[in-house]
């Protein structure tokens, strides 16, 4: 009888645990508004030129324990840079698209700034995209594996 009642008391603190602990893997599905402008346009000088705003959503696949990710049509899990208390960052720029991807934990507010569509890489006009929004969890989607 003490046996039994002391592996209840056991479960019940290992469960409580559990609880407690955030989950390592989870889906984030990120919604708000992405602002376009035009970079280095002949004529502008070096004002960016704005092209409008326009409703934005991405996906992510989140593995904390594996420090792993992937975005959207996901090809592949892709490693975090940093998993910090406040914030868990995605992506931190590198190559020309310069991508900067950071989801703060505890509001779920996300912005994600990138760079595209070169006319004359490195130096010519580029499109800049800014998003913001928020993210909600959801239920984890497995992250593909690479074949080799």
């Amino acid at each position: 009888m003490k046996t039994a009642f002391v592996g209840i008391v056991l479960a019940g603190a290992f469960a409580s645990l559990a609880m407690a602990q955030p989950a390592e893997r989870f889906d984030l599905v990120c919604t708000g508004q992405v602002a376009t402008e035009k970079v280095g346009v002949s004529g502008n000088g070096l004002a960016p030129l704005a092209l409008g705003t326009a409703p934005y959503t991405t996906h992510l696949r989140v593995d904390l324990k594996a420090e792993v990710f992937c975005q959207d049509d996901c090809k592949g899990p892709e490693p975090i840079p940093l998993i910090g208390p406040n914030d868990i960052i995605f992506r931190t720029g590198g190559g020309m698209e310069q991508k900067f991807l950071t989801v703060d934990r505890g509001s779920g507010s996300f912005t994600f700034n990138w760079n595209e569509d070169w006319e004359q890489p490195p130096l010519g006009p580029y499109v800049h995209k800014a998003a913001t929004g928020q993210c909600t969890k959801a239920r984890f989607t497995q992250i593909p594996k690479n074949l080799f």
